[in-house]
């Protein structure tokens, strides 16, 4: 009966029913024979469960190699302290902007290994391509609520803008978005 109720977990009159579902799934089981489980939080936000999924992976990618960023740290920090979900989607888009821009991927083996980039990016087609991902990937995850326009704003002009030297006008006209 739970499986097929459509619950909206934002609709304030709905949380008992989740309440029951986590009473449920912890009754049932977590308390089955076999090895433990992960607790499953029905109330946690998908902005999380996205953060955890995306620091487990570039931890999985860093391997021993690879020196962790400070970027990887700043977001499992704010994971763990419970911080607002604007402020963690704020931590993964610096984490990928990091991992785009300072580390590169093996092809063959999946492992990110920190490159040489210079602190001021020269202005290459490459450098653009990738300018022009990351620059569209934090509009989509602005438009999907990850965090304000004002945050995307700022995010832009302090890891994109000032990587090649230049102003978030003279950004958006090289990069032509």
């Amino acid at each position: 009966i739970f499986l097929t109720m459509r619950i909206h977990f934002f609709n304030k009159k709905k949380l008992f029913f989740v309440f029951l579902l986590q009473v449920a799934w912890s009754f049932f089981v977590e308390r089955s024979p076999g090895p433990p489980r992960r607790r499953l939080s029905l109330l946690a936000s998908p902005i999380v469960s996205a953060a955890e999924s995306q620091a487990s992976q570039v931890r999985e990618k860093l391997g021993m190699v690879a020196t962790v960023p400070p970027e990887l740290e700043a977001l499992e920090g704010k994971i763990k302290a419970e911080a607002p979900d604007s402020d963690i989607g704020a931590a993964m888009y610096e984490l990928l902007v990091k991992i785009t821009l300072d580390y590169d991927t093996d092809p063959g083996t999946g492992e990110v290994t920190k490159n040489d980039a210079p602190d001021v990016l020269e202005r290459t087609d490459e450098t653009a391509a990738k300018l022009t991902f990351l620059y569209k990937y934090g509009m989509r995850m602005a438009a999907q609520g990850l965090f304000d326009v004002d945050v995307l704003k700022d995010l832009v002009i302090r890891l994109l803008a000032n990587r090649v030297a230049m102003t978030g006008e003279d950004l958006d006209s090289w990069l032509d978005v």
